[in-house]
């Protein structure tokens, strides 16, 4: 035994993998971490892969076999091996796939310091032909793996189905956290999906190694890629267990997860049955279809998903129509955006042009400056000339910009969110982080941060509310521009660059770009990991002084609605985030902005990466139901009457009775009789106000239809009357412009 460390049992589950077998047993036995068994358990193959077993394990008295006369299923394989196991971890992995040398060794030795019962760690798809493992690499980031509560733990396995806690490949696991857990033997596909929910149900952390270091085999042979009945009644029995769970424990949102994941999947397999005319798929899935169609979970889908899967088992052709209508409808849209982005991209042209013509003006004009120079002062005074122009020109577009992120109790994502900061090209900034009074470890980590970089500042105090947090930072932010960044969010690294780039050359205002959903710490981390082969410029629109406000009320209100803008500290002067309101304190503070006449540089890239979570207060249940969720659209209806712009104010009251609408029906959805009274409350009373009664007959009709005879607006009127006002809506709208 060696000192100091523990056994760690690989299992490896092995049927008929001659192929591959013996570049996964050497990619096992190059670890660098030395004490561990592995354990080969042999379901019964018909192949050469049982001598190959037979003759490892006479190499090397690490390695053990387990076998089964007859092939029982990688279940039960797994379940054996995890029989035969004495370390104190469980690693597994496939028999067509290799690990890195350094994998076993960095997972125990997180899980040793962390306590954590489950680490895993991204992988890496290498097609057919796999020859070992690749060359070492050492993560270049700040924090090379990432520490997971069992809440966020179990977000990222319901965002599961894009990729992530999900397979059991590559997964360590400490031996006493399974107590009596084990794979589904009735399952032959699906069994390891089963098998993680049932480990974390039990409430337990996890660790993800930022690297991907599991490397996964594709070929024809693999069993993932097989899709006979049984498998598919495999897989949709451990969905369906997952779904009925989580409804029980009385997560709904988790619920509709899942539903709608099980139905994506049911369309495809109907569609495969179809193509192949397998009868006998066909007869499963429709009587799976009716099944389905009768739990309670499966009316919470939207109403076009419940359409097109009716369609698709009741009337096929109904169903290749719709479809048909939907894809020109997209096609349409998509021709719309490309038409969009080429305008773009040659508005672009011309102002880089521009920005071209004025760089190599001002270079003239510099070199003038020094010939002139040069002929008064000689060589000296050549000399100083010459270094104070260079300075004036590396001056032009290096101000600094300081960076203000509210904190309050997101240690899982700061690191992330600091470390998209720390990787800008563009280097001259400051970061002002505001713990907002956090309970948890977020202060200690910007602490440990700030010691790798100095440009970090932390400011406690007690909890406040995101807008004091943010007018603590405006307060000792020093830069000539201010960039407000939430703590659970990230930013491309060529973003700063970009923004100062079109406010100094353009002398923008604000310079803006869109931003992107990212779902949980997995899906971000991937986003953020790929991004330095991701250096294509963006296309930039100005929108000049005069016509900036009618773009931001009629064109692009999302701008207002949302932090990641990078504004001048000069125009903000003394204005302030309002901390009386509990949402739309960011929209508010934009509107009384642009109320100054600003200039605006736009782009339509998604460079500001916003995460999505159940932890985010900004759209809670909860929040919803306060009488002042409401207050922000109001404010700025009110505030365009007051200054006379009728249309912006009537594009406001329109956007109000929609949100009210919206958060009704999500009330209903979630059978909240408080919530539903609170906003139907709210409802009656904003009929009378004087620029409702103003609307379009459709608005009107859609909001007194839904808050006075809601089934029939839901289940009749909505789609249809939603479609024509957006049409009229349109129409009048090219009018007025």
């Amino acid at each position: 035994e060696v000192m100091g460390e523990e056994l760690i049992s690989i299992i490896v589950p092995v049927y008929n993998a001659e192929q591959y077998l013996g570049d996964c047993i050497k990619s096992v036995l190059k670890q660098t971490y030395t004490h561990f068994e592995l354990i080969l358990v042999e379901d019964g193959s018909t192949d050469n892969s049982r001598e190959i077993c037979r003759r490892v394990g006479m190499d090397d008295i690490r390695i053990s076999l387990v076998r089964q006369e007859r092939n029982q299923g990688v279940s039960r394989a797994r379940n054996a091996g995890i029989e035969a196991a004495k370390g104190k971890y469980l690693f597994f992995l496939d028999s067509d796939d290799t690990i890195h040398p350094r994998l076993i060794e960095t997972l125990y030795k997180i899980m040793e310091k962390e306590g954590a019962a489950i680490a895993t760690e991204f992988y890496c798809y290498d097609g057919e032909k796999m020859e070992g493992a690749p060359g070492e690499k050492r993560s270049e980031n700040l924090d090379g793996y990432l520490c997971l509560d069992n809440q966020t733990v179990m977000e990222e396995f319901m965002n599961g189905t894009r990729g992530g806690f999900t397979g059991i490949g590559g997964k360590m696991l400490r031996r006493d956290a399974l107590d009596s857990v084990r794979f589904d033997e009735n399952l032959i596909c699906g069994e390891d999906t089963k098998f993680i929910y049932q480990l974390l149900a039990n409430g337990l952390d996890a660790l993800v190694l930022n690297e991907d270091w599991y490397y996964y085999r594709r070929h024809e042979a693999c069993a993932s890629k097989k899709n006979t009945v049984r498998q598919w009644k495999s897989r949709y029995e451990s969905l369906r267990y997952i779904c009925d769970q989580e409804k029980e424990y009385g997560r709904e949102k988790n619920v509709l997860r899942w539903e709608n994941y099980i139905i994506k999947c049911m369309i495809d397999w109907e569609r495969e049955s179809r193509q192949s005319k397998d009868s006998e798929k066909r007869e499963y899935l429709r009587d799976l279809a009716h099944r389905e169609t009768e739990f309670p979970a499966f009316s919470a889908v939207s109403k076009d998903y419940q359409r097109s899967f009716r369609l698709l088992f009741t009337c096929y052709p109904l169903y290749v129509i719709d479809r048909r209508i939907t894809d020109l409808f997209r096609r349409k849209e998509r021709i719309r955006e490309e038409k969009k982005q080429k305008e773009q991209r040659q508005r672009w042209e011309r102002q880089k042009m521009l920005l071209e013509l004025r760089r190599l003006q001002q270079e003239n004009e510099a070199a003038d400056r020094i010939r002139k120079e040069r002929a008064k002062n000689r060589e000296k005074d050549i000399e100083e000339a010459t270094i104070e122009e260079a300075a004036e020109e590396k001056k032009l577009y290096h101000e600094k910009i300081s960076v203000i992120i509210p904190m309050y109790n997101t240690e899982s994502y700061i690191r992330q969110c600091i470390r998209s900061l720390r990787n800008q090209t563009y280097d001259n900034i400051e970061i002002i982080v505001v713990d907002d009074g956090s309970t948890d470890k977020g202060a200690a980590i910007c602490r440990e941060l700030k010691g790798y970089d100095d440009r970090i500042q932390l400011i406690v105090q007690e909890n406040k509310g995101v807008s004091a947090a943010r007018n603590a930072g405006l307060e000792i932010a020093t830069g000539k521009y201010v960039f407000f960044l939430d703590s659970d969010d990230a930013v491309h690294p060529l973003l700063f660059e970009e923004l100062i780039c079109q406010a100094e050359g353009f002398e923008a205002d604000i310079a803006l770009c869109e931003y992107e959903k990212q779902h949980g710490i997995w899906m971000m981390e991937r986003v953020l990991k790929e991004l330095s082969t991701k250096d294509i410029r963006p296309v930039w629109q100005i929108i000049g002084r005069e016509e900036s406000e009618e773009w931001i009320h009629m064109k692009y209100a999302s701008a207002l609605m949302r932090v990641g803008a990078l504004v001048r500290r000069d125009l903000v002067g003394e204005l302030r985030f309002d901390e009386n309101l509990i949402f739309g304190e960011d929209t508010l503070f934009m509107y009384r902005l642009v109320c100054k006449g600003v200039k605006i540089a736009y782009s339509a890239r998604a460079w500001y990466y916003y995460r999505m979570h159940t932890e985010s207060v900004t759209h809670s249940i909860d929040v919803m139901k306060d009488k002042r969720y409401f207050n922000i659209y109001r404010i700025l209806r009110d505030g365009e009457a007051e200054r006379e712009h009728k249309n912006f104010a009537m594009t406001w009251e329109r956007r109000l009775v929609w949100l009210m609408r919206q958060k009704y029906m999500l009330m209903k959805q979630n059978k909240d009789e408080e919530g539903c009274r609170l906003i139907r409350g709210q409802a009656l009373t904003e009929k009378e106000h004087p620029l409702f009664q103003e609307l379009t007959m459709m608005p009107k009709l859609l909001f007194l239809c839904c808050f006075l005879c809601y089934p029939l607006y839901y289940f009749v009127l909505e789609k249809p009357a939603k479609d024509l006002d957006k049409f009229v809506w349109a129409i009048k709208s090219r009018h007025a412009s």
